[in-house]
């Protein structure tokens, strides 16, 4: 059973209409450079069908949403800027929230109609792991679900038995990374539990290209009068954060903003794209995704993380054989800025 939930947009003075996606689809291609016309093309629909579209929602708002010159193509409007931007940081909110809960769905009607359980993962969240799902999801008779939680609570509903693997991560080389490292390994015995690497990240301060020379390092988020946007307590982002704080002899009371919480990479990138913040912490494929400049800190271990005794069952199989010899699934992994999977597969040793 596959359930899919999505997030659907209605707009109006009184009795609200549901938006067709089409109207961000053409927003966005006007937005990176495309005349109306162009715009319609890429999106598949025909310039008449995309101009009437967009005059008839024009006419419901009372505004417009384009602003089209002869000779000159189209542009956004300040209200269509505002949309498209709602919109993706909505979506970049939202959706993993929502993956989640559907997975969560899926788990409890695949119960109910007698049919193999799915496997459920737990993990921080992260970009390649939808790629690992879609492409385990695709290969495999039993769906893979994954809820997106921070790294701490994904290993710990590992511990208690409420997933089958844990996603979370670690730093390559921080000067007290051993200190998030043993947090992890504390929580699961080597004797018990196994990880195996999933992909190497890179994680750094992501901000707009117009601020990109003020900023160089963690230290100079303090009296730069920059907002900052922190993500959640208990998220391994979070924790590799602080822990840059800690040893760069920062005082997080320092930075305005340190205690402003978004919940994902890309809703931290969405909201700088946006205006609403200057600075965050993050994956630099996020970064690249909206348009940020990025300013490299720490390449970090995203791992898998699962009993020992799992190496029986037939998912372990699956999952592992996924990881060392699909092709499909590492091509798409190296198209992300700042992803490597060279190590895809192997055994942390700890």
């Amino acid at each position: 059973m596959d359930v899919k939930l999505d997030i659907r947009w209605g707009l109006g003075h009184e009795t609200p209409e549901l938006v067709d996606p089409l109207v961000f689809e053409l927003l966005e291609a006007v937005e990176r450079g495309c005349s109306l016309r162009s715009a319609a093309t890429r999106c598949g629909a025909s310039y008449r069908h995309a101009w009437g579209m967009m005059r008839d929602w024009e006419d419901r708002l009372g505004i417009p949403l384009l602003e089209l010159e002869r000779g000159r193509g189209a542009s956004l409007s300040s209200v269509g800027r505002c949309l498209l931007w709602a919109q993706r940081r909505t979506e970049a909110r939202l959706v993993p929230m929502l993956d989640s809960l559907s997975a969560e769905v899926e788990h409890e009607l695949g119960e109910l109609l007698a049919r193999s359980t799915p496997l459920k993962m737990v993990a921080s969240h992260d970009l390649a792991i939808d790629l690992l799902r879609d492409r385990f999801n695709a290969r495999e008779k039993r769906l893979l679900n994954i809820q997106y939680r921070g790294s701490l609570d994904a290993v710990r509903q590992l511990v208690a038995g409420h997933c089958d693997v844990a996603g979370y991560h670690v730093p390559e080389r921080v000067s007290s990374s051993d200190q998030i490292e043993n947090g992890f390994n504390r929580l699961m015995p080597a004797e018990e539990y196994q990880s195996v690497y999933f992909v190497s990240r890179r994680q750094g301060l992501m901000l707009r290209k117009d601020l990109a020379r003020k900023i160089s390092g963690v230290q100079d988020l303090t009296g730069s009068g920059l907002r900052f946007l922190n993500r959640q307590r208990g998220s391994g982002t979070r924790l590799l954060f602080d822990q840059l704080l800690v040893d760069s002899g920062v005082n997080p009371g320092d930075i305005l903003g340190y205690e402003v919480e978004e919940f994902t990479h890309l809703a931290v990138a969405a909201m700088l794209a946006s205006g609403a913040a200057d600075v965050g912490f993050g994956v630099q494929a996020a970064a690249e995704r909206f348009g940020l400049a990025f300013v490299p800190m720490v390449d970090e271990h995203y791992l898998l993380a699962f009993r020992k005794g799992s190496h029986s069952a037939q998912w372990c199989h699956d999952l592992l054989k996924i990881l060392e010899d699909d092709q499909n699934l590492r091509d798409s992994i190296t198209q992300l800025a700042g992803y490597d999977c060279g190590r895809m597969g192997e055994v942390w040793d700890r």
